[in-house]
């Protein structure tokens, strides 16, 4: 890879404990390294994935998890779990709140297949399986908005 060739780093992250991935927004393309930085291998990413996605994160078995901005309309899912030609989408959030967006402002990360997600502004993780279906939801019963 020279200078110039990612212009568009959306995320990157390690894979068990011997490479390193990124993902490259712009080409749709995860490159994999090994961690004294030598190319191993890309590949494009197929399908109909959403634009505009905020994250993405991938699990040691390459499934990748995805999180989109609400952009005008709400009622839209707002993950996106993809394992080759196995596409989910879930985690809808309903109403017209001007603070939706505000509910939807949170990080993902993965643990084994599974995906976190944890809000930004609220407190609150959810883990979700592959399938989407959530798996359990925590939140601080005391907090006061």
């Amino acid at each position: 890879m020279g200078p110039g060739e990612n212009m568009g780093i959306l995320n990157f992250g390690v894979l068990g404990d011997s490479m390193v991935y990124m993902f490259e927004y712009m080409t749709r393309e995860v490159s994999y390294f090994d961690l004294e930085g030598f190319f191993l291998r890309s590949e494009v990413l197929g399908g109909s994935m959403r634009e505009y996605p905020d994250q993405y994160v991938f699990t040691r078995k390459g499934r990748m998890y995805s999180k989109f901005s609400l952009q005008e309309n709400t009622d839209q899912e707002l993950f996106e779990s993809r394992l080759g030609d196995d596409v989910v989408r879930f985690g809808q959030i309903y109403g017209g709140s001007p603070y939706s967006s505000l509910v939807a402002s949170g990080k993902l990360v993965t643990f084994k297949e599974h995906m976190i997600y944890v809000s930004l502004w609220y407190p609150l993780f959810v883990q979700y399986s592959p399938d989407g279906s959530m798996r359990y939801a925590r939140t601080t019963m005391d907090h006061v908005s």
